[in-house]
Parts: C-alpha cells; structure tokens; sequence
C-alpha cells in the first residue's frame, strides 16, 4: 500500500449471512477510492436464482420482482473480477464481504481473489474510540456523512468510502509514537488492515512530523497535555435566586422552554434549602416524569452552594446518569447562571485507566488476541483526546478480551510519587478537583461504600441530592451483600495448581528437584489445593440437591435464576466452608515456607523465578476469596440477613454461586450517610405507590425530622394517553392452568393487538423465561417476518437492544425486571406499551422472603406496593414530556377483579381513565387512539 493505492470499497446485500450455506448476492455495490477520494463507483442487483427471504426484503427493499430481470451473478464474475484487480479490499466487516465475493466468483468458475484487504470496523473501534456503536448507520451518524439509504449496497458503499477517508485522515494525524505502538501491537487485525497503520507509519517517518500541539510524551505514551487546574470563584456578595417567572426567563437561554411546573419546583426546593425556619433535615419530593426534574433541582441548589460556600453532592443510581447531569444538564444550568459551573464525576478508581499498567501491559506484550489489540489501540487513541481518563468515555465491548480490567487504576493504593505518570495519574487529578466543585456527582453504590468520601467539618457539610431515590434502597441492600462463586474459586486453584503441574510441557517440580525441602513444601500446597477443590465440588452436589434441583427440574429456559437456602442447610454450608478456608490457609503456610526456602540462598535461574512469580500473583486473587469465605461463615454463624444460591444458564452443579445479604438499608442510610451532609433531598419520579408513602418513607426509616411534598407533571394524561384493560371471557389470570397456555395466549394477545399498528412497542413482562419462550412463538408468525422483534436476553446486553430499538420505526420489544423502570426511550420511540401482568414479584424473591421473616404482613407491606411502583414506573415508561403521546395495555384483569387493583388504579397520574374491554376492542381503541 502506498500513497497511489486504490481502494475498492464493496458492499453486498445477500439472502442470508450464513458463508458456509446456499445464500446468494442480491445487491453489490463498490466505491473507488484514490488519494483520498471517490473516483468511480458502481452498483448493480443482481438475481440470485432463489427466493428472498421476506426478513431480507424488510431489511433491504429488495424484493423478488425488483431483481426478477436483473442479470445473474455468473454474467457479472468476469466484470467484477477485473475491476477490483490491483485494488485493495475494502469492507465494513471485511470478514464477511470478502469471502462472500471470492465463494460466489469460484462458483462461477473464477479463481478466489488475490488481494490485500481491509477492514473499517476494526479501525473504527480503534480510531473513533467514544463512538457507541461500529454499526454504519452509528459510525455516518457520528461523523455526519450523508446515508439515505442503509441496507443499500451502493448507498452503504458509498457512505463506507467516506468512512474509509475519514478513518485515513485520522490515521496520518497520529503522532509517530502512538503509530509504532499500535503497529507492534496490530497484527491481529483483519486481513492486512495492519499493513495499512504499517504504511502510514512510514509516510510519518518520511514527513518527520513534529509532535501535535497539545500532546506530551511521557514514558513512550503520547498524552493530551494536563489542563490548568481549576480554581474556585470567591462570592463576594448574596446571590440573588430567580423566583419569578420574568427572572428566570430573564436568565434561560433562548433555547430552553419554561416550565410551570418545574418553575414550581426550582421554588419549593430553594425555599426548603435557604429559608433557616425550616428545622427537618431530609426533604422527600416526587417529581414525576415530564417536569424538568434535574434542572429543577441543580438551579435552586446552585443558588444554595453559591450563598453558602457548601459543595452540593448528586447520587444516582448508575453511571449513564452521572455522565448524562455531566455532560447535558451541568452545560444548560452553566448557560443560564452565566458562568462556567464546576462539576466534577466521583467514582471509584477502578473506573479510571492507570497508565502505569497500560503502559506496562502494552511495553511487556505484543502477541495480543484480536480483541485485546484492538482494545489497546483504542486507548492509545483516546489518550490523545481524554482530559479525564474515565473508562466509560469509550467503548469497550469487544468479545471476551479482560484486556480492559487488566489496566483499571486501583485507586490510592497505586499512586506513587516516583512514578512518571504521577503528575499525569487520571485518578488523582480528579481527586484534586473535586475540592474547586460546586457539584460533585457520584452513583449510589459508591456512596454507599465510600460514605466517608464525602465526610468534612461541620461548618463545611455539603447538601445530598439522592436522585432517583427509589432505586437507593434496593442498591444499598445488594452493596451489603457476600456473594461466593465456587466455580471462579475452583478455576482459580486448578490455575494455580497447573501451573504447578505442567508449564509448556515441564512439570514445575522438575525445576526444584536438586532442592527436596522446597518440592516437599510444593507437593504439600498442591495436594491441598486439590483437596479443596474435591470438598467445592462435593458442596455444590450437595447444594443442588437439597436447594436447587427441584426448581431446576421444572425449568426449561436458560435464564440464571436464584433460590432461597433450606434453613436446615444453613449450618452445614458454614461448616463445609470452614473446611475449605483450611485448606486454603494450609496452602498459604506451605507455599511461604518454600517461598522463604527459596529467597533463603538457593539460587534460580530467571526462567525459574518468574514461573514462581506467576504463581504468587495468581495467590493473591486466591487470597481474596478467602476473605469473601470467612466473611461469609461469620454472617452464617451469625444467622442474620437471608441466604441464596444464584444458578448459571445451565442450571448444573458447577454454575452454583451463594450469597448472603443482611437487607438493612435504613441503618446504612442513617448511620453512615447521613450524618455526613448538612441536608438531604431525596427526589425522584415514582416513589410512593399511590397515596400510600410509608413504603418509601419506612425503607429510611423516616418517622420524623422529613418533609414530604408531591408535584403533578403538568401532563395532559386524558388527551396523551390511552389505558386499556383486557378482560378477556376467553382468558383469566385468575384461572391460569398452565405456562403453556398462558405463553399461548401471550402470543396471541401480542400478535392481535400489534396487527396493522405499526407503532415503536415495548411488551413487559415478569420473568425472562416468558420473555424466551413467548419470543419464540411470535418468531413462527407472520410478525416474526414483517417486524424486528428483539427480546432481553436473547439480543446481547439492554444498552444494545435499545439501541437497535430505537433504530427502527416499527420494532416489538420484549422485554422484564429493569425494562419496567430503568430504560428512557427518546421521543416517539416508544408509542405502545403492553404489560402482560400486574408486576408483583415471586414468592421466591429473596426481598420478599426476608420481608416476610423479618415483619410480616408482606403482600399488603411489600409486595403490593412494591409493584404497584413498578406498575407506575412502567407507564413512564410512555409519557415522558408534554409532548410525547402512547398507549398502554394491561393483560390482567385482576386489576379489575380484585380488591386491591383500586390501589394501582389511584397511583395512575391524574387523568388517565381506563376502559374495561376485551381484546377485540383494545385493539379497535387503539387504532382510533393513533388515527387522532
């Protein structure tokens, strides 16, 4: 490759992407590309002599009529096989394309092509590292090139050559030193996409460019240059706070739209936090969806720290959010106070690169998996554009490479002052801002396990902002919890133990055989380990048949599922535990004794030390795990909290995992996180379940010293959305006789009412093993072929799926547990939601059993007003802003049919009316719902 290389950028659209099948090319479409522009382009169908598959006809518009007279692939092999002679191969997914096109041209009796080629979704991953998904339509969307048409294989053609030039300019923009890092670490790119970074390399050497502004070098990596720390106006006088309507307008960028509501709730939440009357600490508000909630509390809050000279903590309930306030909200709120806000992210440090162990990883190693490689090209990317080295500013699922947790900072443990990257160290420089911050945004979890974080002198407490309350509660109870897996425990001994026994063919014993006190102390670690490997596996047999195997024998999914420890087992699970910690303590005696024996005059070679070495560092995982043991036997013997085992996909023996939890959120939150902060606003969307608020208010233990206020949306819910209530003669829950007729009728119901409504639709249900089997049936109907149906737990992770889901425009989604609270679809994204029941949780839950040991009463204290929340939580899922308009269905009549279905219809938001029907006549409402 060189500077007058061409480049043939292919794309085809084919009946199905199986290589090893009888799929055909349906579609080829090729861009030429020279010095860094199109030349020529060319496109053609082409008749595959078989049927399209409808699915591919939905995805492409490309039917068996429109390449009825198209010419066959055997009349175009000749022309194609000339054309792309002397070419470089270029494609989005090279692997796919590539030998596609060379099966095809040896079926028409040409020989494979002989030539390079290379892959843009490689380089994309490493070059555009923020980008969140290599997707064409993502990468077009990222950079804003223009794509009509996607599915088109000259429209995907033609954007994959823009992309391609764009992924060449950012390739000779690098500086040299980060190229000859990724060229040592690439060869296990795709095709020959290495000897392009290998090409562009030399180029660099012959244009001895200087390195970019802006850069530094600092021990072999080049690094965006460190930011002058920030520094902290002084307010010299009274801020005064915006009340009125004119004031705030007054401030608002033309952009932002006022808000009566959220107007109201700037005020109130400014009134509780400045006006010195008001005695009780913790403000509890209800914000529901569609009022503007995170500016309604960062305005009058910003206004509070200003005045006072106290730092403002947020905490929500995930990364995504922080991010979100950082990036979104905190840019808005700086527009209208007109200055520039400091707000700094606190996580823990394990969300930060360490450069030391990434410049180690990368200086020690060369021989990476494709997918390690890549990983670590991406970062040697990013570091010429982060300023914060937060790890969740790129994207980092690729495969099964651990290559990421590999170069995770440690947190304090890990900064030394001697190191070269010290000055540079991402964790610590963010450290060192938090103390210019006027808002410090954190997640619940770290608050929870770092309260003290945040612990200053009493004149100096910060407020707490607890945003999203409602998820801190069962947050805090998972945080608190010991959680054992027996078969990472057993890989890790039988890691040890091999290479012990085997070590590329020589049996490590071997190496110490002129030294008999150290191989006796060997043998002896050995033969431990082995030991507690016999008494894991023995334990897990024994667990799965008193505690599992009747739940796993009655499954057919291959969904993880939990399951509450016989009381009877809780002794003897301590006991057998014990037992293995013994072990382990006796392996740790032997191997530092021959440790000691070792550094005590004998000798080794290099080779010797570091097999030794090796084995010391797989010992301190080991030695994690201990602690995880004896905190655990100390919990059992205790016989406090409740007990679990969590069973993999394969409900086998071997994927048993326990755990402990001790479930107290109300002393954690008083005890520990409270005391730490002046005042606390807990605030979310849904957090009482209807008039009923001592669910909420009880799980922090709240009796007095709480202010509680709710706010309507300001939503027109009569006019925006339309609840029906199936209640169906042909179908009761109240008379379910079976899962297989209720999956039955689930499909039935689902391809009834989505018939001739193409509208974006989420199906919620309770459990991932309806999800599994209910996708399953709609995949055998017509809807199967005529719309894209994703389902949780079959289509990758949840950000995926949305993801996809929200790429469509008439697209059925399947989806349960965090699907009913936890997911924001944008827009009109979501227009028809369908809940196939009331979302109470199972008997078996763990929260349920250890409600019901601890207080009783436990259907009308937790279980229904746990639900009747996430019954709430799932119609927000609809009707997120003024303008947004959807429908609910409800397909469960218990609502109607029982007493207690008058709670979930008085914790609707006010407005919504629901009709009693049938399924007939939901669907003939809906329909009328959306002509309107």
């Amino acid at each position: 490759m060189n500077e007058e290389t061409k480049y043939a950028v292919v794309d085809l659209e084919t009946t199905g992407t199986d290589l090893q099948g009888e799929n055909r090319i349906i579609q080829i479409g090729v861009a030429f590309v020279q010095s860094g522009k199109v030349i020529k382009k060319y496109s053609t169908d082409v008749n595959p002599q078989m049927n399209i598959p409808a699915a591919i006809t939905k995805l492409t518009g490309i039917d068996n009529q429109r390449v009825f007279n198209a010419p066959i692939f055997e009349n175009l092999a000749g022309k194609i096989y000339s054309m792309l002679q002397g070419c470089v191969f270029v494609a989005h997914n090279v692997d796919f394309d590539f030998p596609f096109l060379n099966k095809e041209l040896e079926r028409s009796g040409y020989p494979a092509l002989d030539i390079s080629a290379v892959d843009t979704v490689s380089l994309s991953q490493i070059l555009f590292p923020g980008v969140r998904g290599y997707r064409l339509r993502d990468l077009t969307h990222y950079l804003g090139i223009e794509h009509d048409d996607p599915h088109s294989a000259d429209s995907d053609a033609d954007a994959t050559a823009e992309l391609f030039i764009n992924l060449q300019k950012k390739l000779i923009d690098l500086p040299i030193i980060t190229l000859e890092c990724m060229t040592r670490i690439g060869h296990g790119l795709p095709r020959q996409t290495h000897e392009l970074i290998t090409h562009t390399l030399e180029q660099a050497r012959l244009n001895s460019a200087d390195l970019p502004e802006g850069l530094d070098v600092i021990s072999g990596l080049a690094i965006k240059k460190d930011n002058i720390v920030k520094t902290k106006e002084m307010q010299e006088k009274r801020l005064k706070y915006p009340q009125s309507k004119a004031a705030k307008l007054k401030m608002y960028p033309d952009d932002l739209k006022w808000r009566k509501t959220q107007s109201m709730l700037m005020n109130y939440i400014y009134q509780q936090f400045n006006d010195p009357n008001v005695l009780s600490d913790n403000l509890v508000v209800e914000a529901p969806t569609g009022m503007g909630k995170t500016l309604g509390y960062l305005v009058p809050l910003w206004f509070v720290a200003q005045n006072t000279q106290n730092k403002v903590v947020i905490s929500v309930p995930t990364t995504i959010l922080q991010n979100q306030i950082i990036n979104q909200s905190v840019p808005v709120l700086s527009k209208i106070v007109g200055r520039k806000v400091n707000a700094v992210v606190v996580k823990g440090g394990n969300n930060y690169l360490s450069l030391t162990r990434f410049s180690k990883l990368i200086k020690q190693k060369d021989n990476f998996s494709r997918e390690s490689g890549i990983l670590a090209m991406k970062i040697l990317v990013w570091l010429l554009e982060t300023s914060r080295g937060d790890l969740d500013e790129i994207n980092s699922n690729l495969g099964f490479s651990n290559f990421i947790d590999q170069v995770r900072h440690t947190g304090d443990s890990e900064l030394d002052k001697k190191s070269p990257f010290y000055g540079h160290d991402f964790y610590r420089k963010n450290r060192a801002e938090e103390q210019y911050a006027d808002f410090l945004i954190t997640n619940h979890s770290y608050l929870i396990n770092n309260p003290d974080h945040f612990k200053t002198s009493d004149r100096h407490k910060p407020f707490l902002v607890l945003d999203e309350a409602q998820h801190f509660v069962e947050i805090a109870q998972s945080s608190q919890d010991i959680k054992l897996d027996l078969n990472a425990l057993m890989a890790t001994t039988h890691h040890v133990v091999s290479k012990l026994v085997m070590n590329h063919g020589e049996n490590i014993f071997n190496t110490f055989e002129m030294y008999p006190n150290v191989t006796f102390r060997v043998r002896r670690f050995a033969n431990m380990l082995e030991s507690c490997n016999s008494k894991i596996m023995k334990l897990q047999h024994q667990l799965f048949i008193s505690d599992v195997k009747r739940q796993s024998d009655v499954r057919n999914d291959n969904q993880p599922f939990d399951v509450s420890i016989n009381s009877s087992s809780i002794n003897n699970l301590a006991i057998s535990l014990t037992k293995m910690n013994d072990d382990l303590a006796g392996a740790f005696i032997e191997f530092e004794a021959a440790d000691d024996l070792l550094n005590n005059g004998n000798q080794f070679s290099k080779d010797q030390l570091q097999r030794w070495n090796e084995i010391k560092i797989s010992l301190q995982r080991l030695s994690e795990q201990m602690i995880t043991i004896n905190s655990m036997v100390t919990e059992l013997k205790q016989q406090n909290g409740i007990n679990w085992i969590t069973v993999g996909p394969n409900h086998d023996e071997g994927s048993i995992r326990i755990a402990h939890g001790t479930l107290n959120p109300a002393n954690l939150f008083q005890n520990k996180i409270q005391a730490n902060f002046k005042k606390v606003l807990l605030i979310g969307g849904s957090l009482f379940a209807g008039h009923n608020r001592n669910y909420f208010l009880d799980n922090f233990n709240f009796k007095d010293n709480v202010t509680v206020h709710s706010f309507n949306s300001g939503i027109n819910f009569s006019e925006q959305l339309d609840l029906e209530v199936v209640s169906d003669d042909q179908f009761s829950m109240d008379n379910i006789s079976n899962s297989t007729e209720y999956e039955n009728y689930l499909k039935d119901a689902i391809y009834h009412l989505t018939s001739g409504i193409n509208r974006q639709t989420l199906v919620l249900f309770n459990s991932l093993e309806t999800v599994e089997h209910v996708y399953s049936l709609l995949r055998k109907t017509d809807l199967g072929t005529e719309r894209r149906i994703l389902a949780q737990g079959i289509h990758g992770s949840n950000a995926k799926i949305v993801r996809e889901f929200n790429d469509e425009d008439d697209s059925i989604l399947l989806g349960a547990a965090s699907f009913w609270e936890g997911v924001d679809f944008p827009g009109d994204r979501l227009e028809l939601l369908i809940m196939t029941r009331l979302p109470f949780r199972s008997p078996d839950d763990k929260y349920v059993q250890n409600f019901n040991r601890t207080h009783g009463s436990t259907f009308r204290n937790f279980i229904l007003p746990d639900a009747i929340l996430r019954f709430k939580q799932g119609i927000g899922r609809v009707i997120r802003n003024s303008d947004d308009r959807g429908a609910v269905v409800l397909l469960d009549d218990r609502l109607i049919t029982r007493k207690y279905g008058k709670q979930f219809i008085n914790a609707l938001p006010q407005g919504v009316s629901k009709n009693e029907v049938n399924l007939k006549q939901a669907h003939q409402n809906l329909i009328d719902f959306f002509r309107q």
